[in-house]
């Protein structure tokens, strides 16, 4: 009989990767961030390295090979404000896995970024309301804004808190970058602003990719909130007014 022997190890290609992903802290206007899980088996023997690619206008098309690290920064230039589809496909010494997507979902994603931070927004007295108002960013990431985040500074002087009366997601304001609010709503519970006080507010801009950081707070030409001037005092005996 003869002896036993070593036996063999059955290797085979990998499985293919999963769960590819879109790192937001990578992509930006000009790169891509990639991430992406190994599938449950290597096939008996370690993955080497990865293969990526990019589908636009229904080609496929090779971005790189000999990827040995994730997360995964695409090489090549992508146009700005077009959305592509990724798929990653692993390698062992035997051979290569499917394409990620043959079994789930490529993944879609915009070339873009969140936008940048706006400059502090303006306040002015309108009679019985504040108007506040603010530019577009000076880069939106090359999405558009869907929305804005208004918010007013509180009597404390610290903490910040929105209103219904500036609604950022409403077409009308954020497309006119505008928005107004009643000054008996500063001065209620909510904000409890004394009559006198500037007025401070901030805002920040959001698109598909996200929200920028928030502008600085601003108050425009120091608008305060403070009651109307009384007029008729002409009429009160023992009362005059200049002229």
């Amino acid at each position: 009989m003869s002896s036993t022997g070593d036996g063999a190890t059955i290797v085979y290609p990998p499985d293919a990767p999963l769960s590819v992903s879109d790192v937001l802290t990578i992509t930006n206007s000009l790169k891509v961030g990639l991430t992406w899980v190994d599938g449950v088996s290597s096939g008996g023997t370690s993955v080497i390295d990865y293969i990526v690619q990019y589908q636009l206008n229904g080609v496929w098309t090779q971005l790189d090979s000999g990827v040995t690290s994730k997360p995964y920064t695409t090489s090549a230039t992508l146009v700005a404000g077009d959305s592509y589809l990724f798929r990653v496909i692993a390698r062992n010494s035997v051979g290569t896995s499917l394409e990620s997507d043959k079994e789930h979902v490529p993944v879609l994603i915009l070339v873009a970024q969140a936008p940048a931070q706006p400059l502090a927004p303006t306040t002015t007295r309108d009679l019985n309301t504040i108007i506040i108002t603010w530019q577009e960013p000076v880069s939106y990431g090359n999405t558009a804004v869907i929305s804005y985040t208004i918010q007013i500074r509180k009597s404390d002087n610290v903490t910040f808190s929105e209103t219904t009366e500036c609604n950022g997601a409403l077409p009308s304001v954020r497309d006119s970058h505008k928005c107004t609010v009643l000054i008996s709503t500063l001065t209620s519970s909510a904000f409890s602003l004394a009559w006198g006080e500037p007025v401070y507010a901030k805002v920040l801009a959001t698109n598909i990719k996200g929200p920028s950081p928030y502008s600085p707070a601003g108050n425009g030409d120091l608008v305060s909130i403070s009651p109307d001037v009384p007029t008729g005092l002409n009429n009160v005996p023992g009362i005059t007014t200049a002229t």
